[in-house]
């Protein structure tokens, strides 16, 4: 039971890592991301294979920059636990982007 846990939080942590290196959606997220992660969840149960094809749908990678490395680490730290809910996760990376990781004026 512990192993399953255990591989569990590596896909959500790799789930987090993909979504904060991901950039912008190439559509809105509510439009492509949930309504993909619902379909498939429904027709395939697998968390992991559903969140990463969804994710490889919906967005593109950016060149990185320091900002993507401050957001992947915050968002492992504060957002894995979202990993099944879209609006929570977005909301959580946003955070890390825009208040945590990005310089004081």
């Amino acid at each position: 039971m512990e192993v399953i846990r255990g591989v569990r939080r590596v896909g959500i942590m790799a789930l987090v890592v993909m979504v904060v290196f991901a950039g912008h959606a190439t559509a809105s997220w509510e439009s492509c991301y949930a309504p993909c992660f619902l379909k498939c969840m429904v027709n395939s149960k697998k968390l992991f294979s559903c969140a990463f094809k969804c994710l490889k749908q919906c967005v593109f990678r950016p060149a990185s920059n320091p900002l993507y490395y401050c957001s992947l680490g915050c968002s492992m730290n504060e957002c894995a636990e979202f990993s099944n809910d879209s609006e929570r996760m977005k909301s959580c990376v946003e955070n890390c982007t825009s208040n945590i990781c990005s310089p004081k004026q």
